[in-house]
Parts: structure tokens; C-alpha cells; sequence
């Protein structure tokens, strides 16, 4: 991903599977070319994932 900076993608992972293992009904989704910000850098599906999420 080429917006990913700093440590590679796989630490990012584990790093966020770790908060995700303490949050009940947490969910990680990775979403392509999107990084801090993925709920502008890809709102619509973002949008559609939390919509989902919430039901």
C-alpha cells in the first residue's frame, strides 16, 4: 500500500488486531490505498462498512 508509511504493513496489522482482540464486536478491515484518514480517502466504502457495522 503505498500509502502506509513508516513500519511495514503486516506490523500495522498486528497492531491493530491487538486493540481489535480488546474491543467486543470489533471488526479490522483494511482498505485499499486509504491510510489515517480512510473515511475521506475512501468515504463510500467506509460509509457503507460502518452503516453495516451499526445495524
Amino acid at each position: 500500500m503505498a500509502l502506509l508509511r513508516g513500519a511495514p504493513l503486516n506490523e500495522h496489522v498486528t497492531v491493530a488486531a491487538a486493540g481489535v482482540a480488546r474491543l467486543p464486536h470489533a471488526q479490522q478491515v483494511l482498505l485499499p490505498e486509504a491510510s489515517h484518514f480512510a473515511h475521506y480517502e475512501q468515504a463510500a466504502e467506509f460509509n457503507k462498512l460502518v452503516a453495516a457495522f451499526v445495524k
